[in-house]
């Protein structure tokens, strides 16, 4: 049984922190023996609905009413969480456990053991502008202290991430309210905020939180200017994560029109290429986080880009732009896609701020008269392929930070390094061999589908005859193969999910799955369309693996004499 006074320390530290303001929660001093609660943590999110600082209404069957809400709200959060690859673990405050007060929550945290807790309540209330409900979500995490059990605060809650959601409680309102819907705004929202990237990284994040900005402030940044000559320094952010940072809308390189209305019908078309390209990069497996600004953001201090890139620690930064205007082919509008990370100069003053080298750049431009039957998911897919054929962004899916060369494995203590010529030796032999291993490349294409019912029903039209392209065009959610007919080109069966990947090598040499499988991307219609021989790794990617064989060799050889 837990003690009484250990679960109201627990009790306490847990409100504390979801009244507190977020700054002064990271602020918080931890104990010299902090650890973390629960013990023993794993890379996920618990998300717990109709948490004990939800309103309850004095009327039972409104009350009940507003309960469901809210479970239906925390359900399509998971799912949404779940689907896009973030490990997540649930749970709900039923209204009778509530007189246990914290007690089945800390036994929730017990046992799902996951590093971060994100609580989901409801408000209903009246102020001057009439009557309103709110929904929150507190993202905290706990650490305990031994030193601590002695004053009863033995634990201490640290706030990593907070937001509101204000509406009118009229009937209008409520008529048009949707909770899928507004599920899918707290899920942008909370990936934009790179709080909850750890659970898809599957990276710990620190004990800490999220740690402050340099000198305890945002630093601001300048865009990245094409042609600028490279920068030597020190990386920015420091301890910087190997994701991609997407920012677009109103930033500083694109067009910004006289009128208003037209100002912000280009920008809302930049969050279109954005969700889109951010939906097709999560898909493909890079770690993404992205900052959309808004026309009423465009002059925010410090800028959002600067805030984005305190919070996710993204090691690049993937620049949206959109143009208008006029050149000897008549009038036009293009897209910028610009890929760039910051560096603090060699010798700049501590407090100078980063900056921005260019490593990427492409414009998609396209004639006014083509506006109409323009597809910001044709440019996003564009994008993506050019991304991921450029070479550039291949961190953020292999989890290794840029730029920085990979040391070779390290020698045991005692051991001599391996001969290099000996190591190229093995290569070629390697080399000779490769032929006689019969390791294959697949060329594959896929719809992608958000339910089973919808990939079934993809499946039931091709079966029927309906052309591939066809159907992907017209019903496949991910945006880097839908408008190639679902063309995903060739690849080892490795690179693919566990169980798409098996469902590939069930169809060799060809042929459509009468199935859909799934994968944190979605529900898979696949069709292989051909196997060849794959191509064979370089000298540099196997090197590793060789010397430590060849250690191996040698131990092995010392042992029997």
């Amino acid at each position: 049984m837990i003690a009484s006074r250990r679960l109201a320390s627990f009790f306490i530290a847990l409100a504390a922190s979801l009244f507190s303001d977020i700054a002064a929660a990271q602020a918080t001093a931890l104990p010299a023996d902090a650890q973390p609660f629960p013990p023993e943590p794993k890379p996920c999110l618990l998300v717990s609905g109709d948490s004990a600082t939800s309103s309850v209404l004095a009327d039972p069957q409104a009350d009940k009413g507003w309960v469901e809400i809210d479970r239906q709200v925390t359900s399509a959060l998971v799912e949404a969480l779940k689907g896009n690859g973030y490990a997540t673990s649930s749970f709900f405050l039923e209204r009778e456990a509530r007189k246990d007060k914290s007690l089945p929550l800390m036994h929730a945290m017990m046992d799902a053991r996951c590093a971060r807790l994100l609580l989901v309540s409801h408000t209903l209330g009246d102020d001057a502008t009439g009557p309103y409900f709110r929904f929150t979500f507190s993202m905290t995490h706990m650490v305990s202290s031994a030193s601590g059990a002695a004053r009863g605060d033995e634990f201490v809650a640290l706030s990593d991430y907070a937001r509101s959601y204000r509406y009118a409680r009229t009937p209008a309102v409520m008529d048009s309210w949707r909770t899928g819907t507004f599920a899918n705004t707290v899920f942008a929202d909370l990936r934009a905020s790179g709080r909850a990237e750890y659970a898809r990284l599957g990276t710990l994040p620190s004990l800490a939180g999220a740690p402050p900005a340099p000198g305890g402030a945002v630093t601001a940044m300048a865009a990245p200017t094409i042609g600028a000559p490279a920068v030597e320094g020190v990386s920015y952010p420091p301890d910087a994560k190997p994701c991609l940072l997407v920012n677009t809308g109103a930033v500083p390189m694109s067009t910004v029109s006289a009128d208003p209305a037209v100002d912000k019908y280009w920008v809302e078309i930049d969050r279109q290429i954005m969700s889109a390209l951010v939906d097709g990069l999560t898909r493909d497996g890079y770690g993404t986080v992205y900052v959309f600004v808004d026309t009423t953001q465009r002059d925010a201090q410090p800028p959002r880009l600067s805030v984005g890139l305190r919070n996710s620690r993204c090691a690049d930064v993937v620049l949206i732009a959109h143009q208008i205007g006029q050149d000897g082919d008549g009038p036009y509008f293009s897209f910028a896609a610009l890929v760039s990370h910051y560096v603090t100069p060699s010798g700049a003053a501590p407090d100078a701020p980063p900056k921005a080298v260019l490593d990427f750049t492409k414009v998609y431009r396209y004639p006014q008269t083509q506006q109409d039957a323009f597809r910001p998911s044709e440019v996003a897919a564009s994008i993506t392929s050019d991304l991921e054929a450029n070479g550039q962004i291949g961190f953020a899916r292999r989890g290794t930070l840029p730029r920085q060369a990979e040391a070779p494995p390290p020698v045991p203590a005692g051991e001599k390094p391996v001969d290099p010529a000996l190591l190229h030796r093995s290569y070629d032999l390697f080399m000779q061999k490769w032929p006689t291993m019969q390791v294959k490349d697949v060329h594959v294409r896929q719809i992608v589908a958000a339910t089973e019912a919808d990939a079934r029903a993809a499946l039931a039209r091709l079966q029927a005859g309906e052309s591939f392209d066809a159907v992907a065009l017209a019903l496949s959610t991910d945006a880097a193969s839908r408008d190639k007919g679902g063309d995903v080109g060739w690849q080892q069966v490795a690179a693919f999910p566990i169980d798409v990947a098996r469902m590939v090598q069930s169809l060799e040499p060809k042929g459509l799955a009468q199935r859909p499988v799934y994968s944190p991307a979605g529900w898979h219609v696949l069709e292989v369309l051909d196997v060849g021989p794959a191509q064979p790794p370089t000298f540099e990617a196997v090197e590793g693996k060789m010397a430590a064989a060849i250690r191996a060799a040698r131990a092995a050889r010392a042992a029997q004499h």
